[in-house]
């Protein structure tokens, strides 16, 4: 990643981290059967339900000495809770060997994403589409639209990503939100998604836009019973604007 102005780029990397974390943990803070596992060196965010998209361990500060046990008793954890989850690797989770510690332990890669940022005033003009219209998510029907477009990244779509958002509304429609989700219609219909995630001096974007019916699976869900873990590296600097595929 290339040198952001003003901050140096370790600073970057860090707050790019936090952000994630906090992204997978703040709804669910506030739902029902939810929880939030957080340590000094850990996250551990368990919605409850049965998808890896939203038990999330992330933001690993492992000293080298004790990662060897911590990795042993997360994974414990994760067992005992019975639900499937991923494990973010991060640009600054420590020990720098994580992912081939977690490998050593049984858990696979995944997939990994890459962060793309720009400053504001070196953007291009937005393009207009005709007939699409972007709004703010502001209403528990348009939330299901959002969840609705998320879901259709998969095949069938995941009514688990529904079902959370749903449960999650009451929170997510608040004005105090650090999330903003927008939903693009196209002649009255959800054809795309987007969610901007404010933490840690960080504006992270991240959008969907599944193909038209049948659905094509744009992101591949993890084995069932493990904690793969996946290396993201989504969120981009406030004062930046970025993109990065949920």
């Amino acid at each position: 990643m290339e040198q952001c102005a003003g901050a140096g780029e370790a600073d970057i990397l860090v707050r790019m981290e936090a952000n994630l974390a906090e992204h997978a943990a703040h709804l669910h803070r506030k739902v029902v059967g939810a929880s939030v596992t957080e340590t000094d060196d850990l996250l551990i965010a368990d919605s409850g339900i049965d998808d890896d998209t939203f038990n999330i361990v992330a933001a690993a500060r492992f000293a080298p000495g004790q990662a060897a046990a911590r990795i042993e008793a997360t994974l414990h954890t994760l067992k005992a809770a019975g639900r499937p989850f991923s494990w973010w690797v991060g640009p600054t989770s420590t020990p720098s060997d994580l992912s081939r510690r977690l490998e050593a332990a049984g858990l696979e890669a995944s997939e990994s994403e890459t962060a793309m940022w720009a400053p504001l005033d070196a953007l291009p003009s937005r393009p207009h589409i005709a007939e699409l219209d972007i709004r703010q998510v502001r209403s528990p029907e348009q939330l299901a639209d959002y969840a609705a477009v998320l879901s259709a990244n998969w095949d069938p779509p995941a009514a688990t990503v529904r079902a959370f958002y749903r449960d999650a509304a009451h929170w997510a429609l608040r004005p105090d939100c650090p999330a903003q989700y927008l939903i693009g219609y196209y002649r009255d219909q959800p054809v795309c998604s987007a969610e901007v995630f404010h933490h840690a001096d960080v504006a992270a974007s991240t959008t969907s836009a599944p193909s038209p019916p049948p659905p094509t699976r744009l992101r591949r869900r993890h084995h069932r019973g493990r904690a793969p873990r996946r290396t993201r590296t989504r969120p981009v600097p406030r004062g930046a604007a970025g993109d990065g595929g949920r």
